[in-house]
């Protein structure tokens, strides 16, 4: 592990429209400890030249050839295999944080030893860039739900909102 505290996978594909906010989201975080992997997936729009704009060493970005969205545990394996962090989260190409996403959750997961993982409320936005609602987050009862279970089912847990310890994700085999 290096001193990026969270590894930060990024999936896209055809994003140019907003992978640049997507970027400048995390760059605007008040934790600064963490590194980016973008994953493309063969764009065929400027993703790759948007990316390219961004000189920070904490940002990789990898151009795959296309997989599409039903391989997608392909894509986020292939950042996985580069990631050095204690945590993982998923930030999608065309989604967004708040500024004080990763400090939150890093706070409260350091404050929660026994916790393999935690996620939040998601917003959702139009093509504007206006906010439309919010995804409410599910009760999670720990004597129910598996860490299999939570990373691998499908549920109401936007991807968007999670953290998860690395090692937990690494041994049940990363995204399946």
């Amino acid at each position: 592990m290096t001193n990026s505290v969270v590894s930060i996978i990024t999936p896209t594909y055809n994003h140019e429209r907003f992978i640049g906010k997507c970027i400048e989201s995390v760059l605007d975080q008040s934790s600064s400890e963490w590194e980016m992997i973008i994953v493309d997936d063969e764009s065929t729009d400027n993703t790759e030249s948007v990316v390219r704009r961004y000189d920070d060493p904490r940002i990789t970005y990898i151009r795959q050839n296309h997989v599409g969205p039903y391989r997608m545990n392909e894509t986020y394996n292939r950042a996985l295999d580069r990631a050095r962090g204690e945590y993982i989260a998923v930030l999608e190409g065309d989604d967004l944080w708040p500024k004080n996403k990763l400090e939150r959750q890093l706070s409260f997961i350091a404050d929660h030893p026994e916790a393999v993982a935690c996620y939040g409320r998601a917003g959702m936005i139009d093509n504007r860039g206006e906010s439309v609602g919010l995804y409410s987050a599910p009760e999670c009862d720990s004597d129910v739900a598996t860490t299999r279970d939570f990373v691998l089912r499908r549920s109401a847990v936007q991807p968007v909102t999670v953290i998860i310890r690395h090692n937990v994700l690494s041994a049940i085999g990363g995204f399946i």
